[in-house]
């Protein structure tokens, strides 16, 4: 069997180490920000400002007990950088996850 990219189901594992001259596979994602924060932080919903656009659902991790339903956003900050956020679906919680720079 052939092997072939790692499949990419949660933010936080569509990452991989390599050495500094070790080729890298050729990964194909949407407009996600580059930074993402280690642990996603919880925001109040009153404090989530304008959403520009989404949402990007993201929905897997349920075979390895990392279960998540998230509906991602970008907000645009008029005073710093565009945000990640995402409102988790089985709690209706907010949270950031990444920004761009």
């Amino acid at each position: 069997m052939e092997s072939g990219p790692p499949q990419i189901d949660r933010p936080e594992n569509s990452w991989i180490s390599t050495l500094p001259d070790e080729p890298v596979p050729n990964l194909q994602f949407s407009d996600r920000p580059l930074w993402l924060l280690p642990e996603p932080r919880s925001l109040e919903s009153s404090a989530v400002p304008g959403i520009a656009s989404g949402p990007e659902r993201i929905e897997g991790g349920w075979w390895d007990e990392g279960d998540v339903q998230r509906d991602y956003y970008v907000v645009h900050m008029s005073n710093g950088p565009d945000l990640w956020v995402f409102k988790d679906l089985r709690t209706s919680n907010w949270f950031l996850h990444g920004f761009w720079s």
